[in-house]
């Protein structure tokens, strides 16, 4: 069954005019505990937006460089996600290896919302791209908070088209050691 969510996930830009309802929400952030964090520091908060005028006001601020995004407007909740706080260790970890580990641990948990929404028959985008000072402002985020992302869910519109090609596993994976996509073929 995972398998099947996992082909089957897709990024939904059009929206039914429904809700989503409350328990099919609370699924989607009970699931969203159990995503793995370096060293279990959850750095995470999501802000939950269903409000209409609220919703209005983050998709007002998709113009511009942004514009492309005004598909946000349909959906009946958006998510913003945030990092919240960082344990010293996984921090000082990011800065030895220069990895930031908030900021995949954060992504994890967007995977793990996206996955179950679709698992519940809701589709879902991840919107990478957006203005993030005007996003705190409407959301009364702290400066000192990271906006990573803000995630749409609701009814998709229509079905999902069919599977898309994707890269074969000799392409993607090398065993022992680097192995170009060229030297795979």
């Amino acid at each position: 069954m995972l398998l099947e969510v996992i082909r089957s996930r897709r990024s939904i830009r059009n929206y039914q005019d429904r809700p989503v309802e409350e328990e099919k929400l609370q699924a989607c952030f009970d699931i969203l505990r159990y995503a793995p964090s370096a060293c279990n520091s959850q750095p995470w908060h999501f802000v939950v937006v269903t409000d209409y005028e609220k919703r209005r006001a983050l998709c007002d601020t998709f113009t511009g460089a942004y514009s492309f995004n005004r598909f946000a407007d349909r959906a009946p909740v958006i998510l913003a996600a945030v990092i919240d706080r960082e344990k010293k260790i996984p921090f000082l970890g990011s800065m030895v290896r220069r990895v930031n580990f908030a900021l995949i641990d954060v992504a994890i948990a967007c995977e793990h919302i996206l996955l179950q929404a679709c698992a519940l028959g809701l589709g879902g985008c991840w919107i990478g791209w957006f203005n993030e000072r005007a996003i705190k402002k409407i959301l009364a985020i702290p400066r000192s908070k990271k906006v990573i992302s803000l995630l749409t869910l609701g009814y998709p519109e229509s079905q999902p088209s069919a599977e898309r090609e994707r890269r074969s596993v000799a392409e993607i994976v090398s065993f022992n050691r680097w192995r170009s996509r060229e030297d795979a073929t």
